[in-house]
Parts: C-alpha cells; structure tokens; sequence
C-alpha cells in the first residue's frame, strides 16, 4: 500500500514539472522543490537522475548554467548505476549547455562522449542530436565543410528514424551553411522544408527559428518588409513559449531593419531590448553581435568615441569566444570609424583583418567540399532506394519463372527469353547509369564555374562598395553645411557606385569654403583620383594654412602633382574645380575655378532678365588641378556681397548627358535657361525640379557622367 502512495505522489510530481514548464515564466524553483520532495521519498536513483536531466534540457537556452548543474548531477548518478543510455544524454545536455554558454570545445568533449556511450547503447536519436550540435560547433568556428559532414550524419540517422521535427532542425542548419556560402536559392529550399516538418510536428521552437532563418535570407537579399514580416512572426511564436534567445534574436533582426531604414531610435531600442535578454540567458555569442549593431547605430548618429569605445571593449570578448563572423564584422567597423576620423593607415589595417577573417569562415575549399558530400548524401539515398525496388523486382521474377516451370517444359525457353531480356536490361540500365554520370559531372562543373564567377563578382562588388565608404567619408556632411548657410542645395548623382565628382567644405575662421570638382575618369579610377584631390585641399587649407582662392588651387595642384610624380607611370590624371570663399564677417566674396565657370543670379539686378533675373557668369582659368604644359597662377577674383544672390557651382555631367526627344546633349545653354527659370523656388524646390528635369531627358538613356551641382545662397 505504502509502495503504490509513494508511486502516486511521484506521478503528481511529474505533472507539477510539466505543468510550470508549460504555463510559468521559466520559474523552475517549484520544479526543484518537487526534485528535492521526490529524493526524500526514496524514488528510485533512475528516476532522480530522469528528473535532473529534464531540467537540464528545459533550461539549456534560458539558463545554460543551471542546466550544467542538473546535466552534472544526473550524469553522476547514471556513471554509478552503469547506464549508457542515460549517460549518452547526460553528455548531450551538457554538451548544449557549453554551446549556448559559448565554451565550444568543452561542448565538443560532452557531444562526443554522447555519441560514443549512445551507439553503445543503440540510441540513434542521441547520436543523432549529438552530430547535429557538433555540426553547430563547427559552424560558429567557420568550418562549414565539417559542419556540413556532421549535420548530414544527423539527418541520415533521423531519416532512419523517421524523426521528422529533428529531421527539420537539420533541414534548418543545413540551410544556414548553404546560407553562410551565399548559396541562397539552396538555404532556401532547406528553411522550406525545415518549417514543412515543424508545421506537420507542431514542432513551435524549430518553426520559430526556422522562420527567423527565411526572414534572415530576404533581409541579406534587400527584401526587406519580406523579412519583417518573417521576423515577426517568429516573434510571436517565440512569445508564445517564453524562448528568450529566441525573442532576443528577432528583437536584434527588428533593430537591423530599423538601422537599415535609418529609424536610428527604434534600432538602438531593439538592439538594447536583445542585450538584455541575451544577459539573461548568458549568451555571449548574441551579446558580442549585439554590440556591434548598437556600434553601427552609434556611427550612423555620429557619436564616434562611444561606438570605438564599444566596439574595442566587444574585441576584446571576440577574440577569446573566437566568433569568427562577428569578429570580422567588428573589424570592418572599426575600418569605417578610423575613415571618418581620416586615419587611413589603420582604415587599411582593421579593413585587411576583416577580410582575412571572412575569408577563414567562407573559402573555396569549403565550398567545394559542401557540395561534394550533399551530393554524396543524396547520392547514397538514391542508390539504396534504387536497390530496395530492384530487390523487389527480382522476387517477383523468380516466383513468375517457378510458376511457369510448372505450367509447362516451355520455361526453359522463357527462361532464356527472360535471362536475353534482363542482358539487354542491364546493358541498357548501364549505358543510362554511365550517361547520368557524365550528366551529373558536368553539371558540378557548371556549378564550380558559375560559383567562382559569383565569388569574384561578389568580391569586386564589395571591394567598390568598400570604396564607396572611403569615398563618402571625404564628402562633407550636410548638416556642417546647413549649419553655415541654411539655404543650400547639393544634388550629387555619381554614374556608378563610385564618382570622379566630389564636392568640398571647410570653414577656416571667418572664411567659409565650398568647391564642385570634377576628378579625371569616373568609377573606381575617378573615385581614387577623387580621395587625392580631396586630401590636397584639405592640406593646403589646414596644414598651409593658406586662404586665398587662387594660392589655394596652385597649392593644391602643387601637391597632386608631387603625389603622381612618385609613380614610375607618366600620370597625367587630376581635377577641374569651382571653388568659392564666402567670409560673412567683412561682407567679401572670392572665387576661382580650374576649366569650371560660376554662375550667380542676384535678385537686385535689372538688367538683361530672363524669368526676372540675370544671369552672371565668371570665367574660370583654362588649365586643370593637374598636369599642364603651361602652368600659371590661378585667378582670384572678387565678388560684390550682395544678399539674395544665388551661386551655382557644378560640374560638366548635367550639360553633357545625352537625352530629349532627339538623343542630344543637354547643353551648357539649356541649363543656364533651366536654373534662371527656377531661381525664384526655394533651394530645397529648385533640386527637385533640376533632379526631375534631368531624369526625364536621360530617360531609357545611360547616365554619361557623374553629376555634381551645388546651390547656395547668401
């Protein structure tokens, strides 16, 4: 009688742990106190050592160090009693506690042991969670070609099994190495059958989570309501069951759409959200990665000390948890940081960093090897499937060919019918088998092409995106303009993802400098001409200290000319320039130009009026910032302050593009029309309608330069 109470107040005791950890917060202390209530019963040492390694499962994600504490004591009391199968899962708990704790190779240690005391005792699921999260080790560490080799074991034996939720986790990680390898439309295919056998399984954790990856995806492709729409959703569910790392992990996908749509508040709040949560659930791995999205906040609102302060701070953690993808992440940030400060030389070194350690987590070789054990996968499912229906086949000849020996002395004859048959069946199942083999490797071939064709235009398109950055590190912001001169308009349009054109700023005392200049070439080339042009007018102002327009350009092509005469190359490459001086204080106004006019209209005037003003035009000096066979002093000239004047400095692009009803070429005559026609528009008005022009005489044509115009008016 004693015996069966005793039974019944452990069944009770199971229903309490199941009823918290379905209904609470997470609060496990209830749990613990029926732990501790069914020791003193006396239960049996198996029954204890199940209960602990039920919390340590529970608690692996929301509280990884707990959960080591209870896989521990479960893991001793199974040692003791000898029980492998219960010492494999003791291992695999603490095995995931270490992962989500980020000790990867502790981690590693606790999964193999799983393997080996689970294949003892013929626990294929353990086994086969054990290679899955070995498979997630790796990955972490960027050896994805190991990470593949693991994760197809795991499927393999949940195939086996028919497991179908833990066949979509390995589904889901599947899909995130074809992800890491920018092998898109593949990472898709496995998210999409990952979230099948979760919806089928009612599996909510792994539907989560595989969501969130869909949601990752079309955030890496630029579909961005897409993807929130999927990390809302996975949001939701993670709500639902209370998965903190789940929640802290689309709180941090919803902060980088915020950041992407420069909703800076609402970035920083999400971000902040996830960090504390991932506090919570002592997962370094999504703090670091944090940290450097709440560094890339901090740059965009240009507080540049508190994002380096950050961003050193997070190094420091990365290079111990060794994150290989976040620690490139936060290279190439601090590389953007030393740009804007202009310290090129350790731009150059955090930037050179970054890529050594993208290229450690996503190299060919891994590629290669991806590709060679997904097909050896489905190579071998195929064959055995293959044998298992000729298997079939052969049964079903040989029952027919006993049947008709005894029917009648005619089956020798169809036996040898049927033995001439299966010949030519082979041979013809042989010659299919060779041509699929043929098939099959040239279409690896044109995968391996097509796959180093992508990495090299992947390559070449980050490396100009790279230079896009430099490039608009140099180009002054707009808000140190507004600041000067409220009444203001740049309307800059570069050809390419990089430009020739640039415009400049400085303010020197009471003088405030503005320039439009026009580098050699367009593209990568003009761009690198464009950062030498820029870094010789900024020395000339700063380090020269010199102040007078024209001194400023012959000192500026001064330096531009020593910094291509170190090349062993004739470099004849330099810039056309309009370059204007307001000083408020003394009411003056200075100007010069290389081969680039200025053009003002000032409301006072009377005469020769087109649209109610006239248009003023000073010559610039025909030589360049550059290279010339008869080099001069350049021209300073003075110009009446006259408020309500309009100054328009720009380069040749807007003129020279070809449009219109006739293909031509818009002409320096037609833009003069265009800005007196709308000089009585407000700055902000007169760039729309100059944009709006333009686009519609390019129409279907190709932009044929760079555009730089800049309206300003005192």
């Amino acid at each position: 009688m004693q015996t069966k109470i005793k039974y019944i107040i452990i069944i009770i005791f199971g229903w309490i742990c199941n009823f918290y950890c379905q209904n609470s917060d997470n609060n496990f202390s209830i749990i613990e106190d029926s732990v501790l209530k069914s020791i003193a019963i006396k239960k049996p040492d198996t029954t204890i050592a199940r209960s602990y390694n039920y919390l340590a499962f529970e608690l692996r994600r929301n509280n990884p160090t707990k959960s080591v504490k209870y896989g521990e004591l479960a893991l001793v009391i199974y040692t003791k009693n000898n029980n492998l199968g219960g010492v494999a899962l003791s291992n695999f708990n603490l095995g995931t506690a270490h992962l989500n704790l980020s000790k990867h190779h502790d981690a590693l240690e606790y999964f193999n042991k799983a393997i080996f005391f689970g294949n003892k005792a013929g626990d294929k699921k353990v086994v086969a969670a054990a290679y899955n999260n070995i498979g997630i080790v790796f990955i972490k560490q960027g050896n994805t070609s190991e990470a593949i080799k693991n994760y197809l074991l795991g499927l393999k034996l949940r195939a086996e099994l028919n497991d179908k939720s833990q066949m979509g986790a390995s589904y889901a990680n599947i899909g995130n190495v074809y992800f890491n390898e920018r092998k898109y439309d593949e990472a898709l295919k496995n998210y999409k059958l990952a979230v099948n056998l979760f919806e089928e399984t009612n599996t909510k954790f792994g539907l989560a989570n595989a969501i969130s990856n869909i949601g990752n995806l079309y955030l890496e492709l630029g579909k961005i309501d897409t993807a929130y729409n999927f990390f809302n959703k996975s949001l939701k569910i993670s709500l639902e069951i209370n998965d903190k790392r789940g929640i802290s992990s689309s709180y941090n996908h919803l902060g980088s759409i915020y950041l992407i749509q420069k909703k800076y508040t609402l970035a920083k709040d999400y971000f902040n959200r996830a960090l504390k949560m991932q506090e919570e659930t002592e997962n370094i791995e999504g703090m670091v990665g944090t940290i450097n999205d709440i560094g890339r906040v901090e740059i965009e609102l240009n507080n540049i000390s508190s994002a380096e302060k950050k961003l050193k701070e997070n190094l420091i953690i990365l290079k111990k948890t060794r994150s290989l993808k976040i620690l490139a992440d936060c290279y190439a940030l601090l590389s953007r940081i030393d740009t804007l400060k202009r310290d090129y030389k350790n731009s150059f070194y955090h930037y050179k960093l970054h890529v050594e350690y993208m290229d450690s987590v996503r190299n060919k070789d891994n590629s290669e090897k991806i590709i060679q054990q997904q097909l050896t996968f489905d190579f071998n499912k195929k064959e055995a499937e293959t044998k298992e229906k000729q298997l079939k086949k052969d049964i079903v000849a040989k029952e027919e060919l006993r049947q008709q020996k005894k029917i009648t002395n005619i089956s020798i004859g169809a036996g040898v019918l049927v033995f001439l048959f299966l010949v030519i069946a082979i041979r013809a199942y042989n010659g299919k088998q060779k041509a699929n083999l043929i098939t099959l490797q040239q279409k690896i071939e044109v995968e391996k092409q097509k796959h180093l064709v992508d990495e090299k235009q992947k390559e070449i398109i980050d490396s100009i995106t790279y230079a896009k950055r430099l490039q608009e590190a140099i180009l002054p912001p707009f808000e140190f303009i507004n600041k000067h001169f409220k009444h203001n308009f740049i309307l800059y349009k570069p050809k390419d993802l990089v430009a020739g054109d640039f415009y400049w700023s400085e303010k020197i005392g009471d003088k405030f400098y503005i320039a439009a200049a026009d580098s050699t070439g367009h593209g990568v080339p003009g761009a690198l001409v464009s950062i030498v042009c820029s870094n010789a007018l900024h020395r000339t102002v700063k380090e020269f200290n010199i102040s007078e327009t024209g001194k400023i350009l012959d000192k500026t092509r001064e330096l531009v000319l020593e910094t291509f005469e170190k090349s062993t190359s004739d470099v004849k490459d330099g810039m056309d320039i309009s370059l204007l001086c307001i000083d408020n204080k003394n009411k003056k106004i200075f100007w010069s130009g290389a081969n680039n006019p200025l053009w003002y209209i000032s409301h006072s005037s009377n005469s020769n009026k087109v649209g109610g003003n006239e248009l003023m035009v000073i010559k610039a000096d025909k030589q360049p910032i550059g290279k010339t066979d008869n080099p001069k002093p350049f021209t300073t000239h003075e110009i009446d302050y006259i408020e309500n004047t309009t100054f328009y400095l720009f380069t040749d692009g807007f003129a020279d593009q070809f449009g219109g009803p006739s293909g031509k070429k818009f002409n320096k005559k037609q833009f003069s029309e265009l800005l007196i026609k709308n000089n009585q528009l407000t700055l902000h008005e007169q760039k729309d309608c100059i944009n709006e022009v333009f686009e519609n005489w390019k129409g279907n044509l190709g932009q044929v330069d760079d555009v730089c115009l800049i309206g300003i008016k005192i």
